[in-house]
């Protein structure tokens, strides 16, 4: 798989993970703070290495506005490993808003890989083989 190939999927995936409900985004990024976990995905892949020539004006203007409103969510003063965050309006504004872009893109909203244990104390998420659903 080309690096294109992979940031792209990598990003579908961190939107994936917003969009989702709270017991996968948990089963997701377990053993981590599932907020930091999933905001630092999303800004790596849909901010520091998202590049809009590739994407529709769209796709563009959703990746835009979901940043915001991430942006707006770790303003917040929202304590690091308290699940209760994404019961809250300010993270269900996220996932919405999320599971919006994701249309844009596609893509379903699709179960995420499980984070796993790989060695005493060593996480890892394999989404080299995650397969991306599109919407038919």
């Amino acid at each position: 798989m080309t690096d294109q190939k992979q940031l792209h999927k990598n990003l579908i995936i961190s939107i994936i993970a917003l969009a989702s409900d709270k017991q996968c985004q948990l089963d997701y990024t377990i053993p981590g703070c599932a907020i930091c976990d999933l905001t630092e995905d999303f800004y790596t892949y849909g901010k520091y290495c998202y590049n809009p020539d590739k994407y529709s004006l769209e796709q563009n203007i959703g990746i835009g506005e979901l940043l915001s409103i991430v942006d707006h969510f770790c303003t917040l003063d929202n304590e690091c490993f308290d699940t209760d965050v994404l019961d809250q309006s300010d993270w269900t504004t996220v996932r919405h808003k999320a599971k919006n872009v994701l249309k844009t893109f596609g893509y379903e909203l699709t179960e995420l890989p499980k984070s796993v244990e790989v060695k005493d104390g060593f996480w890892q998420v394999n989404t080299l083989n995650y397969e991306l659903k599109k919407i038919e």
